[in-house]
């Protein structure tokens, strides 16, 4: 019986369970199929193959950064409004 995968790159392979575990606990990250379609060439590529046998906590490390990234980056205040590196609210100027 063949396995079917929720996500099936070259090294990277998530069932659907870790898949929709991964979309839960990373939900800063707007597209999660392009980090791991990334993640993927690069594990493929670049990586040596001692990168590549501990691809799943590598990846996961990978996802947390990238996350907490997305979420700096996104940050809102209580009403939804765009904030700064600085906390400061941020303001499209009319032109």
């Amino acid at each position: 019986m063949e396995d079917e995968y929720a996500f099936e790159g070259v090294v990277i392979r998530l069932k659907q369970k870790d898949y929709d575990k991964w979309l839960k606990n990373f939900k800063n990250i707007p597209n999660l199929d392009a980090v791991l379609m990334s993640r993927d060439v690069w594990l493929s590529e670049e990586a040596d193959d001692s990168a590549r046998k501990k691809w799943f906590m590598s990846t996961v490390n990978y996802l947390v950064n990238v996350d907490a990234r997305f979420k700096d980056k996104n940050k809102k205040d209580e009403q939804g409004r765009r904030l700064g590196a600085d906390g400061k609210h941020i303001f499209k100027r009319m032109p």
